[in-house]
């Protein structure tokens, strides 16, 4: 049987907050949630604060912030809602276009196997959690 490979969609390199390199394809192989976002958007903060508490719950999933806007607006959001998972910025949407993503906020849940699912459309934290069980059992 052929070994599955790396969703097209995860064919990108991106820089973190810090200047790091970030491959999506380094997410391929575990569970991985993609927020969608932006910083002037209402509900950015809620949507936030759920997603903080579900990483910190969900050590064994990735949790990336992909914000369309530039570095500045994140980093000033991440220092007032103090976000321990990764973000990274896509002011051209490039990234947000490889899955579909044309309105914010909106979700990717990708399986370890590499199965891509979406939300378009803020979360409940029942809904995240629904979303976050399939990944677990997978």
């Amino acid at each position: 049987m052929a070994e599955p490979s790396v969703p097209w969609q995860l064919d990108f390199t991106a820089r973190t907050l810090d200047g790091t390199p970030l491959a999506g394809a380094s997410l391929y192989g575990k569970p991985a949630v993609l927020w969608f976002w932006a910083p002037q958007q209402p509900e950015a903060g809620q949507q936030a604060a759920l997603l903080q508490a579900a990483a910190a719950r969900n050590s064994d999933i990735a949790f990336v912030g992909i914000a369309r806007t530039r570095p500045r607006p994140v980093t000033e959001f991440d220092g007032q809602h103090q976000m321990a998972f990764t973000q990274i910025v896509d002011p051209d949407a490039a990234i947000a276009m490889r899955f579909g993503i044309t309105t914010r906020p909106a979700y990717v849940f990708i399986t370890a196997h590499g199965q891509v699912t979406t939300a378009k459309k803020p979360l409940s934290q029942h809904d995240l959690r629904t979303h976050l069980e399939r990944l677990a059992n997978d």
